[in-house]
């Protein structure tokens, strides 16, 4: 489980992540942790697991993807889904440069978006 300020991840099975989700849900308040189910993403590695996944986390209010999201500024999810990220942030990082390139500033994005790319793997 990774913790930073008031964000958190788990990984393992879906019934281990749903225990987990209770727990949090439960005990999280007495800690000054509440949990927000509308912002909460499940991401299933398998995609034959979604139907699972929906009937176990039916009534918790959480998005359930089989295809990734952004999470911490990083991306997990589907080789598909983190190219279109790394684009997309590729894109969106060096919109604002037009004007005022400068090497200092575009090799710092660039190596960004470099050290993010390399870090996700499957």
């Amino acid at each position: 489980m990774v913790w930073y300020a008031d964000d958190s991840s788990a990984v393992g099975s879906l019934a281990g992540v749903k225990k987990w989700w209770k727990y949090l849900q439960a005990n999280g308040p007495d800690f000054g942790y509440c949990p927000k189910p509308a912002k909460t993403i499940l991401v299933v590695k398998d995609g034959s697991l979604m139907q699972a996944a929906q009937k176990i986390f039916k009534d918790d209010g959480i998005k359930i993807t089989d295809q990734g999201e952004c999470i911490l500024g990083s991306v997990i999810g589907t080789e598909s889904f983190r190219e279109q990220c790394i684009n997309s942030l590729a894109s969106g990082c060096f919109r604002g440069f037009s004007e005022k390139k400068t090497p200092k500033r575009t090799w710092l994005c660039a190596g960004t978006i470099s050290v993010r790319h390399a870090l996700q793997t499957w």
